[in-house]
Order: structure tokens, then C-alpha cells, then sequence
């Protein structure tokens, strides 16, 4: 079956409700319910000390903090101004983090940059997959790490 059979599409985009007072609502939930995200793309990718992490549809940052802490040098990037900003603010000054407004489709980064790439609960939103995985390629190194979560539903959910 071909790839673009099987995956969900887009459903947001031109980032519409990631701007405004909604834009600052929906980064507020983020903070507050990506902990565990964060957490589980640290252990599949491996992370430690030495790593350059690219982030790819950051949101407020709370990830890219986490892998900061653990002493990688990351770099966020989302397209939606607003979830930069309230990155930003929560994100102490440090010369091992920036962050970069573009898209999975279009990340400003030099060829073979990062150790790892990931993104959370955010491939849906890329506008062309086959782009955002060239791009991914393109800025990971030989032999890099892609992480990519989705939403998870419990075994047996409905509705």
C-alpha cells in the first residue's frame, strides 16, 4: 500500500488555531500535557550530553527544555509565532538553546546538523510528509536518530 494511503492527513495546514488568544491557550495545554512526550522521545532517541537535537514543531518548548537539561544543544522549530514566543519566555537563556520559526517541509538548518531529530504530536500538521522526511535526512547526520510521536489511545478506547 502506498504511504499516502495510510496516513492521516493534514488537518491544520496553515496553523489557524495556533495564533491569538487561542494560539496561547492551546501552548498553555501543551506545557501542562507534554511532560510524558518529552520524556519517551529522550528514551527512544537515546539522548544524552553530546547530542544536537532539532525539535521539529516544538510549541512552547517544553521538550526541547527537557533535552536541554540533559546538556544537548537544541535547536525548536514551529511555524506559529506565538508558540515561539511562549517558548521563549519559558526557556532560560542558554547558549545550547534557540529557537527558529519554519516547517518540517522547510527546517533553516545546515546539511547533517543534528544527532537527532524529533517531533511530538505534530507530524499530522505537516502540510507533505515526503518533504518533511527529505528535510529530515537532509539535517540529520550519518547515522541520526528520527523520532516521531503521535497521539496514543489506550488499547480498547472508543468514541
Amino acid at each position: 500500500m502506498a504511504l499516502d494511503q495510510t496516513c492521516v492527513p493534514n488537518h491544520h495546514a496553515h496553523y489557524p488555531a495556533f495564533s491569538g488568544a487561542a494560539g496561547l491557550i492551546a501552548a498553555a495545554t501543551m506545557v501542562v500535557g507534554r511532560e510524558g512526550d518529552a520524556r519517551l522521545a529522550e528514551e527512544l532517541s537515546g539522548l544524552g550530553p553530546d547530542d544536537t537535537v532539532v525539535d521539529v514543531g516544538c510549541g512552547p518548548g517544553t521538550a526541547v527544555r527537557r533535552a536541554a537539561r540533559l546538556g544537548a544543544s537544541v535547536v525548536g522549530v514551529d511555524p506559529a509565532p506565538v508558540m515561539l514566543g511562549v517558548a521563549r519566555l519559558l526557556t532560560r537563556p542558554s547558549k545550547n538553546v534557540r529557537y527558529l520559526q519554519g516547517t518540517a517541509e522547510a527546517v533553516s538548518l545546515p546539511d547533517d546538523f543534528a544527532s537527532v531529530m524529533w517531533s511530538i504530536a505534530c507530524v499530522h500538521h505537516w502540510g507533505d510528509l515526503d518533504a518533511g522526511l527529505g528535510e529530515a535526512r537532509r539535517v540529520l547526520r550519518s547515522g541520526g536518530c528520527l523520532v516521531a510521536i503521535e497521539r496514543r489511545t489506550p488499547p480498547g478506547a472508543r468514541g
